[in-house]
């Protein structure tokens, strides 16, 4: 983990945006993650992101809400 926090903390640095998976053997943090996004208002306008992965002859998609 120390090592994405420094390069994730080099891109914000240098202006860039950056996001961090979060694991559900990550339990405090993605509470604490959970909690936060509950908080935001729900009338916010959603983008969806979407992000197709193909390895191995596997494809995998990965579709969030972004506010």
């Amino acid at each position: 983990m120390g090592c994405q926090r420094s390069f994730a903390e080099q891109i914000v640095a240098g202006g860039g945006d950056y996001v961090l998976a979060i694991k559900g053997n990550q339990g405090a943090l993605l509470e604490g993650v959970v909690d936060t996004f509950a908080l935001a208002p729900q009338d916010a306008e959603v983008d969806i992101v979407e992000h197709q992965t193909i390895d191995k002859g596997l494809v995998g998609w990965k579709r969030a809400p972004v506010r």
